[in-house]
């Protein structure tokens, strides 16, 4: 039975926006990346309220961390 050729494909690098975290995704890292829901309004301002940037724009690819995630919600 022939599997073919092995593919890799190139991922887009992800890093935490928050201020203070440099956390970037590795393969087997227990780091958890979440996009922002833009539908939302009233998360995403919480979210972006989170991150204490200043003049931040938010765009479709800004992640945040779990460990930030865990310090909104406690």
């Amino acid at each position: 039975m022939h599997l073919g050729k092995r593919r890799y494909y190139r991922v887009m690098p992800v890093s935490c926006v928050a201020n203070g975290y440099t956390n970037r995704y590795l393969v087997g890292q227990l780091i958890y990346f979440f996009r922002y829901l833009l539908t939302n309004e009233l998360l995403t301002k919480k979210w972006v309220d989170a991150l204490k940037r200043i003049k931040f724009k938010l765009s479709q690819s800004s992640c945040i961390c779990n460990f930030v995630m865990s310090s909104l919600y406690r």
